[in-house]
């Protein structure tokens, strides 16, 4: 098995690629893919003993009907499936996999186009090119060639091509312009986490972890809306950016907005940012380390989803107000004392999420820890 095999191995894999889908590197000698189930891709599994492999592209510069790959076995075949004319040999490279092959083997260079003029004119085996970052983990923003992140989350892109980037180990929300350019929307960076609202150059956020963004018209300008899963202080937390105006602010959407409280005055004071599982308004709703996000489209457009990473389940928000539901999981009643009743700070009815791996409808089906 190649030393570099993922733990979820239900795709291809480059062996002796530098990275999992290294397909046109230099060092990969051929790819495999694991065509059984259960422990095999299994992400806790450790041991891919009697896994059925199928392997392939082994030995582009030879031609196949000249190369045969060395110590074939029940990697390369189905158990039982008999082999085909040429005694496997149809699974070999008959083509360049990348531009520096196609210009070494067919004497042909590639030309680039897109918005980064990295878009090669031949890809057969998959193109990867960095978009921006420098490889080298920093907070620093400017040209895509010399801009540092630090453990980036999550990435979605808008109508425009721009990429919108959480930014997780930076505490920021990160925007890649289709002119360029890295800019830091939102946050102050490694050494400032924290759950301030208000401007984005002063807002602060603790790991986000996921974000999705839209363009809705608000007050006669088309303003991007991004919504941030900011999961160390179990928020969802929403920016609203216009461009144009260079406005920005940032905003809690749910999860414990206000103080927990049924008092209206003291319900608009900052709340503690606290793990835990309720649904409600803004001011009620809880969250445990929400790490995905999605708006919804059609006739659900006025709805986002939550993966709620640490309570097991999938919520259902109202993108306006905050208004949450849960949408998808088990839920069961919460720790009890010996006597049934609720351990302290589990807020009444006192329920949570069920782990666990089951299809279903809604309320049946089971998640373990989902992210996305």
């Amino acid at each position: 098995m190649s030393i570099n095999i993922p733990t979820v191995s239900d795709d291809a894999w480059a062996v002796g690629g530098r990275y999992k889908h290294d397909y046109g590197g230099n060092t990969t000698s051929h790819y495999c893919v694991l065509l059984t189930g259960g422990k095999c891709i299994d992400p806790f599994n450790t041991d891919f003993s009697g896994c059925i492999t199928r392997c392939f592209g082994y030995g582009f510069d030879q031609s196949a009907i000249k190369y045969l790959p060395s110590a074939r076995s029940n990697v390369d075949i189905y158990p039982g499936m008999t082999q085909w004319p040429g005694q496997s040999l149809a699974d070999l490279w008959a083509l360049p996999r990348n531009c520096s092959e196609l210009d070494k083997y067919e004497h042909e260079k590639c030309t680039y186009s897109g918005v980064w003029n990295k878009n090669p004119s031949f890809n057969p085996q998959g193109y990867a090119f960095t978009v921006a970052g420098n490889g080298e983990a920093g907070f620093h923003d400017g040209n895509i060639t010399t801009a540092r992140f630090n453990l980036p989350g999550d990435v979605a892109v808008d109508a425009y091509g721009n990429i919108f980037v959480a930014d997780t180990g930076n505490n920021a929300i990160r925007v890649i312009t289709i002119t360029g350019q890295v800019i830091t929307i939102a946050g102050r960076g490694p050494n400032h986490p924290g759950d301030q609202n208000g401007d984005c150059k002063n807002a602060t956020f603790s790991n986000p972890m996921g974000l999705d963004v839209r363009y809705e018209m608000r007050n006669n300008r088309l303003t991007a809306v991004i919504i941030v899963a900011d999961t160390g202080n179990h928020k969802i937390r929403r920016i609203l950016y216009h461009n144009e105006t260079k406005t920005c602010t940032v905003e809690c959407l749910t999860g414990l907005c206000g103080n927990n409280t049924l008092s209206a005055s003291l319900s608009e004071t900052k709340a503690t940012p606290k793990t835990g599982y309720s649904d409600g308004n803004q001011d009620e709703a809880r969250f445990s380390a929400p790490q995905g996000v999605a708006f919804m489209d059609g006739i659900y457009e006025d709805f986002f989803t939550v993966a709620d990473t640490g309570n097991f389940l999938i919520r259902w928000v109202v993108a306006e107000n905050g208004t949450t539901y849960t949408l998808a999981g088990s839920v069961i009643p919460g720790q009890r004392d010996v006597n049934g009743n609720p351990l302290p700070g589990c807020v009444p009815p006192c329920l949570q999420g069920n782990p666990g791996f089951r299809d279903g409808n809604l309320t049946y089906s089971q998640f373990y820890n989902p992210v996305d």
